[in-house]
């Protein structure tokens, strides 16, 4: 996620001018081909434990605890470090900095 100072709230692609909605992500996942519909199912009965919402200035990352570790990269498909100290709720300030996370289980 990229944001500056004169972005509005958290957002993805555009709407009506790039107007915020009052939502959160859930259920994200990244993949770098098509998905078979398997693979869709798959996904569907068994969704990643990562959300990601708007807190305020701020962007707040949850995961299901039980010994899953944060990790973050600067691409998608970058080498995924875990994030120092990284309790849940983790609060993340926006920057112009793309940001990648993934939980490791």
């Amino acid at each position: 996620m990229k944001a500056t100072s004169t972005d509005p709230g958290f957002s993805v692609g555009s709407r009506n001018g790039n107007t915020p909605a009052p939502s959160y992500i859930q259920d994200v996942a990244l993949y770098n081909r098509a998905l078979t519909a398997q693979e869709v199912l798959a996904h569907y009965q068994n969704p990643p434990v990562l959300q990601a919402y708007k807190a305020g200035a701020n962007v707040q990352v949850i995961w299901f605890p039980g010994g899953c570790t944060l990790q973050a990269a600067p691409v998608v498909t970058g080498t995924y470090t875990n994030v120092p100290s990284a309790t849940w709720p983790y609060t993340v300030t926006p920057s112009l900095q793309e940001l990648f996370w993934r939980v490791q289980q």
